[in-house]
């Protein structure tokens, strides 16, 4: 049903009537990528084993013993280019079937007990926000579409879990095949091949540390709405920030000007626009709630009463 400005109901300031930021647990997010790491490290170093011992056989060390290029090593290259194919096809694709069982798993396990943790977590930060705004016992059930959501997030995480396996794979076995054929003397040979395991287990790490935080965020946003709405709060303010260190720390949070200019407005919970590119936003990345765009720190705010300044501000956004 499409928002009416004019049903809203004005009532004056008073001590009450907005809740605390509900802000992500760190712990939660902490706690998801520690349950993910150990087997990120142990996959990397069992693929620079693996790589590193075929690279020590005799015709590997032929291959990349920097022989002089004359008119018959090419001729040997080619040959020994085929039969290192061979070998690096074979161990890869073991490397891969081993990994990719373990990764399949051990997700659905860490999943589930990720978006059980967050969800408790999520729901116990929204209470606290929704009874300092004044709502005495708020309502604690979860109805269908949080249930929905709940499961979706472990199906979900349980898939991004298995991804990271896969995208490590398929980085290793590219730079493998490149160290064979590359032009470019830092891609060559066994230099290469490490520096780009090095490179690729630094990536995988930071990949882990970046669901964990960003699924953490977009499941408090989605039960945290659902929450207030379930006791009736559909307003809430936007508090923009870069996220830890304050106003000024940007570093590698993604700051959005978009977001900084929303900062301190107050919006209906179930505003389309939220979700479009438009009225708000300019880029696909920027859309959502509060929190629910990748490395967005900002913080939802309930609002349980408006007051006038809050009405003259709700009247622009949706009268038109």
């Amino acid at each position: 049903m499409a928002f009416k400005a004019s049903k809203i109901r004005v009532r004056k300031a008073t001590p009450f009537g907005e809740g605390k930021p509900i802000i992500p647990n760190a712990g939660i997010a902490s706690d998801y990528e520690k349950a993910i790491l150990p087997y990120v490290k142990k996959m990397i170093a069992d693929y620079r084993s693996n790589i590193l011992a075929v690279m020590d056989t005799n015709k590997a060390g032929e291959f990349y013993s920097g022989e002089a290029m004359d008119a018959s090593i090419f001729d040997k290259i080619k040959t020994r280019n085929k039969t290192l194919n061979k070998i690096f096809e074979y161990v890869l694709d073991s490397l891969f079937k081993k990994w990719s069982k373990v990764f399949d798993d051990f997700a659905p396990d860490v999943s589930d007990k990720f978006v059980d943790k967050a969800s408790k977590s999520a729901a116990s930060s929204t209470e606290f926000s929704l009874e300092v705004a004044g709502i005495k016992e708020p309502r604690k059930t979860y109805n269908d579409y949080a249930k929905n959501v709940l499961g979706a997030a472990k199906d979900y995480n349980t898939t991004l879990i298995s991804g990271i396996q896969k995208e490590a794979h398929e980085k290793v076995y590219n730079s493998v095949m490149l160290s064979l054929t590359s032009p470019n003397p830092e891609e060559q040979g066994q230099p290469g091949i490490i520096k780009a395991l090095d490179d690729i287990g630094i990536q995988s790490e930071n990949r882990v540390k970046l669901i964990a935080r960003d699924q953490t965020s977009k499941l408090y946003g989605a039960l945290g709405t659902d929450r207030m709405k379930q006791n009736g709060v559909m307003f809430f303010r936007w508090q923009h920030t870069f996220g830890p260190g304050g106003g000024k720390a940007r570093g590698k949070i993604a700051w959005r000007e978009s977001h900084e200019k929303l900062n301190n407005e107050v919006f209906w919970i179930d505003d389309p626009d939220l979700w479009t590119i438009g009225k708000y936003f300019t880029k696909k990345g920027d859309i959502g709630i509060p929190g629910y765009a990748i490395n967005c720190h900002c913080r939802m705010i309930p609002i349980v009463l408006l007051t006038e300044s809050d009405w003259e501000s709700l009247s622009r956004r949706y009268s038109k």
